[in-house]
């Protein structure tokens, strides 16, 4: 089998590919729906940084344009002028997941930070893994 990464453990890797093919089909979606919201939030953070003079619709058809093309970017522009639509970009889980801890910790008056994986997806460099600990507590069936 070919290794997808340089710094996981060939036999950790297995074990990881393993459990995604045997993971339920609503699992593997709902995973890769996960990521591939990050990946888009973590595009228009970048777009956001190179162009900080842009409103959020510009910076949206921007990202459209980058990555779809301009003709599918002038004719949404088009389209949005026609209609009132705002906020045409789906926040991603793990902020939604986060905002009422945060709500309830900033009611509560409780001093809080974003640490270990939630912050280096947020602000640090992406990588998309799937760490031994989401296996799950049942070691038994880790390769030796």
């Amino acid at each position: 089998m070919l290794m997808q990464s340089l710094d996981t453990h060939p036999k950790i890797e297995k074990f990881q590919i393993l459990l995604i093919r045997k993971a339920s089909i609503v699992k593997r979606i709902s995973r890769m729906r996960s990521l591939s919201q990050t990946t888009i939030e973590l595009s228009r953070r970048a777009i956001s940084r190179a162009n900080p003079e842009l409103n959020e619709e510009e910076l949206n058809l921007l990202f459209v344009a980058y990555h779809y093309g301009t003709d599918l970017a002038n004719r949404l522009q088009k389209y949005l002028n026609k209609k009132d639509i705002k906020n045409i970009m789906k926040t991603p889980d793990i902020v939604i997941a986060l905002e009422p801890v945060i709500k309830a910790f900033e009611v509560l008056d409780v001093s809080y930070y974003i640490g270990g994986s939630v912050a280096s997806s947020t602000y640090g460099i992406a990588r998309a893994t799937l760490d031994v600990d989401q296996a799950g507590t049942d070691n038994s069936s880790i390769p030796s």
